[in-house]
């Protein structure tokens, strides 16, 4: 009979309230979100839908590169334990700082949309001159070519 020793399946139950952490921190990005924008119920399921997809995925794949493919208890009670302490313990901050680091990034893409609206304007005039510019030598090459 196969055994699995005590110390592998601490290991295990570390890494799986890591990996319930992780999932918790994952979740503050998403709750960052939904502040800025106000999101609605629908996107507010696609949102959820797409994190237990990616959670369910995440245990799948520590199943199998951890438990061997074998389904364990103490790993769901591991990722519980911790994204339950994460949230308790550091989601409000974490979720304060995704916000604000997403409030930046906001305002830096609107910068560099307004930046760039600018120089597409210039580049525009620039290119409108220029044809009006041709315009105006090919009437008088014309005009001059008629006289010859």
């Amino acid at each position: 009979m196969w055994e699995i020793s005590s110390s592998d399946q601490a290991l295990s139950f570390l890494l799986s309230a890591a990996l319930g952490a992780a999932a918790c921190a994952f979740y503050c990005i998403f709750r960052a979100v939904r502040r800025e924008h106000g999101c609605g119920r629908l996107r507010v399921f696609f949102q959820d839908l797409v994190f237990w997809l990616v959670f369910t995925l995440a245990t799948y794949c520590f199943f199998l590169l951890r438990c061997c493919g074998e389904v364990r208890g103490y790993v769901y009670l591991g990722e519980l334990a911790g994204f339950v302490l994460f949230y308790v313990a550091l989601a409000k901050p974490i979720t304060a700082i995704f916000g604000f680091l997403y409030r930046c990034a906001d305002r830096v893409w609107r910068l560099l949309c307004l930046l760039g609206n600018k120089t597409l304007w210039l580049l525009c005039m620039g290119i409108e001159k220029t044809a009006d510019f041709t315009v105006k030598i090919t009437k008088i090459f014309k005009k001059k070519k008629k006289r010859a």
